[in-house]
């Protein structure tokens, strides 16, 4: 079993099959899904059962509905061919599903084991292991991409590339944006995954929704937590002083930042922008008038 190296504050599970001890959980041992995954498995003892959380039913469930739904799936990888992929499941789960002759239809669910409040957001606990490393990722994000994903199948939106299951993807997601659910889905979800997610680098518009979307669900996975959503008001000082810490490459340069000795750079801006969800700009004009 691998243990986080010391090098960093949180390694990143980027392996197949990482599994870690994890005490204040039910049950501690911690499986891990492929890298950018979704679904946490948990079982008392490395070797023993695998359950996930019955929180991810409805996630899970459109999970499959998506797998299903693709019209090309094929990979030279069996395990990620699957039904149940293991780049968003435990490697083990997959397996043992493989082996016992799993259909690749909607009853593969039923040979899921569930078991409630079992994982770390219905225990508000932090993954031992990180997410992505900061380029990729928010604070938040890097603590708690998994989590975001899964909310983001149970709101049935795919992940990075936001199709949309119509049915199951709550009108909230949308209006509370002012977006338009089924204009949006007309105009984007009949495109493939691989072209949409080539869309998000090249159509600014499509970026802006998306951006949207990902706030509300980054924002029900923030409440979950115990954190304030994103560009609200932080009531806990010290959290802040973590969060800037993560972003800042010293403590030293955040005491000058904050005494007016070191200038706010575009760089620093960006990454605040992107740990706080306070516009860059913000933080710009304020550096602006503080020198002028």
């Amino acid at each position: 079993m691998r243990k986080p190296g010391k090098k960093c504050k949180r390694e990143v599970a980027f392996q197949d099959g990482t599994v870690a001890t994890e005490p204040g959980l039910p049950l501690p041992s911690v499986h891990y899904p492929g890298f950018y995954g979704a679904f946490f498995g948990f079982s008392e003892s490395a070797d023993s059962e695998i359950y996930l959380c019955s929180c991810a039913t409805i996630a899970v469930e459109n999970y499959i509905q998506f797998r299903l739904d693709e019209e090309n799936r094929r990979n030279s990888d069996p395990e990620k061919n699957f039904i149940l992929s293991k780049t968003k499941f435990p490697q083990k789960l997959v397996r043992r599903l493989m082996k016992d002759g799993t259909s690749p239809d909607h009853g593969v669910i039923d040979r899921i084991r569930f078991r409630g409040g079992i994982c770390h957001e219905c225990n508000t606990i932090t993954p031992l292991y990180g997410y992505c490393v900061p380029m990729y990722g928010g604070a938040f994000e890097q603590k708690y991409g998994w989590y975001i994903n899964k909310q983001s199948f149970e709101y049935g939106v795919m992940p990075v590339s936001f199709k949309v299951l119509q049915d199951s993807c709550p009108d909230e997601v949308f209006s509370a944006n002012d977006l338009d659910k089924n204009e949006f889905i007309a105009k984007y979800s009949a495109l493939p995954d691989h072209e949409l997610i080539v869309l998000q680098a090249r159509d600014g518009e499509f970026k802006k929704k998306t951006r949207k979307i990902q706030n509300i669900i980054e924002n029900e996975v923030r409440v979950k937590f115990g954190f304030k959503k994103v560009g609200e008001a932080w009531a806990n000082e010290t959290l802040l002083y973590q969060l800037v810490s993560e972003i800042l490459p010293a403590e030293k340069l955040i005491r000058h930042i904050v005494k007016g000795e070191t200038p706010v750079t575009p760089d620093i801006a960006q990454r605040m922008e992107r740990i706080l969800g306070v516009p860059a700009s913000f933080w710009k004009n304020l550096e602006q008038q503080y020198r002028r």
